[in-house]
């Protein structure tokens, strides 16, 4: 439920909660009878490492709407605890807002008069006020975290969207044939996906020169056992986790998903380089306990296809797990030489940051035209959105085809297989394709 008064032509929102998954918004504004609106979110609750504020305005009637990112401004101790939990990240806010309009629509019929032409009365709910700016280091980590674009000369002119962090409900697809079904012919699929990525970039239409290609996942499947070392290393650290949260979490480095965890269960900000290491050789410890992990089925077939196609493979994982860093010249000869590699111990920045990608992409002397991103994470997927490149998402794990596709994935396949057996026709489209 919501609280709102309505007097004078005007509907005041009093502040509320919605929590959406790893996001909790505290909402607050007014409306009137004319539709005109102006309300502010606080993001009180994300992944992110800070709060900030989205202000929006407009008239809904006319569909004119306006966006504009500011300081949170709101405090949850100072908002009534009214929250609405949602199912889905897909839960649209406006209905919730339509919902108000509504109710404060009939209550204006049951007034005597017109009161529309009335000047509106001041509200101390007004979304906006005259220390509202961002600051530069504001800015700088809304850059960071993709939520607003780069003003640099690598930007792909796209607009990079917020990603919620939704868990998807999808079970593990190992040898599953109804997941595996593909719906539209694969050219087709391909090329809409394509035409949309060269609209959306800018670009124009090139061959494909450079895979990068995840780890975990994608060659290997080992998220499983790394979901159950993260698991049992939290449970000795005293965390509390969802069942399949850390899958949420692949292509971070080590060392960034403890200071998470250790910042988000003990409020700390002082875990040390040392203390990381330690940790993480725990976690290493756990994983390779567990055995041997599979090669990802279909996956020596797709990279059999680059090859013959003379498409260069880089690796780019956010792993520092040398148990399979070791095995990949056993497992996959010939396929990844050691200047073409990307891991944990080469970049400041893991994943959904898109340094590892775009690192890759300077050592194969490449440019994100020429080349895809292979991913199954949503953070991973989000790093290749956001380095530019053609990114393509596999569901190998629990992940739901919805969440790669909200992370930025141009196109999503359900299992490797399937990728493996549209990579040809895609690599001829490629070569061919004409706007």
């Amino acid at each position: 439920s919501v609280e709102v008064t309505a007097y004078d032509a005007q509907i005041d929102v009093y502040p509320f909660i919605i929590s959406m998954d790893r996001y909790k918004l505290g909402v607050v504004g007014w409306n009137d009878f004319d539709t005109n609106y102006k309300y502010h979110i606080s993001v009180l609750d994300s992944p992110l490492f800070f709060k900030f504020g989205i202000n929006l305005s407009g008239n809904v009637m006319e569909d004119k709407m306006k966006f504009r990112l500011g300081k949170a401004k709101l405090r949850e101790n100072e908002v009534a605890r009214t929250t609405a939990i949602t199912d889905t990240t897909r839960y649209n806010i406006y209905s919730r807002m339509g919902e108000i309009f509504r109710a404060g629509a009939e209550a204006g019929l049951k007034r005597k008069g017109d009161d529309r032409n009335r000047p509106r009365r001041s509200s101390r709910f007004d979304a906006e006020g005259d220390d509202d700016r961002l600051t530069a280091t504001d800015s700088l980590q809304l850059i960071e975290s993709g939520i607003i674009e780069r003003p640099d000369t690598t930007s792909t002119g796209s607009n990079t969207p917020i990603t919620t962090g939704r868990k998807g409900k999808g079970k593990r697809n190992k040898n599953n044939p109804a997941k595996s079904s593909v719906t539209k012919p694969v050219a087709a699929k391909e090329e809409i996906s394509y035409r949309r990525y060269l609209q959306r970039s800018g670009y124009a239409p090139q061959p494909i020169s450079t895979a990068l290609i995840d780890m975990d996942g994608v060659l290997y499947n080992s998220m499983y056992n790394h979901s159950r070392a993260w698991k049992r290393l939290g449970d000795e650290q005293g965390w509390h986790y969802e069942d399949n949260e850390f899958f949420l979490y692949e292509g971070m480095t080590g060392a960034a998903i403890i200071r998470l965890m250790e910042k988000r269960e003990h409020g700390r900000d002082d875990v040390s380089d040392e203390e990381c290491k330690r940790l993480y050789a725990l976690k290493a410890a756990y994983f390779t306990a567990q055995g041997e992990v599979e090669q990802m089925p279909g996956t020596a077939r797709m990279l059999a296809t680059l090859r013959k196609n003379e498409i260069t493979r880089v690796l780019v994982t956010g792993s520092g797990q040398a148990s399979l860093l070791d095995r990949l010249n056993r497992d996959y000869p010939g396929t990844f030489f050691a200047p073409l590699r990307v891991t944990a111990h080469d970049v400041t920045h893991g994943k959904p940051n898109p340094e590892p990608y775009l690192m890759g992409l300077h050592k194969a002397s490449s440019e994100p035209s020429q080349s895809i991103v292979i991913e199954n994470a949503p953070l991973g997927v989000e790093a290749g959105h956001r380095s530019g490149c053609f990114t393509i998402g596999i569901t190998t794990g629990p992940m739901a085809e919805s969440v790669l596709t909200e992370h930025g994935a141009d196109i999503v396949y359900p299992t490797m297989d399937d990728f493996a057996d549209a990579l040809p026709n895609i690599i001829e489209l490629r070569k061919s394709f004409k706007l």
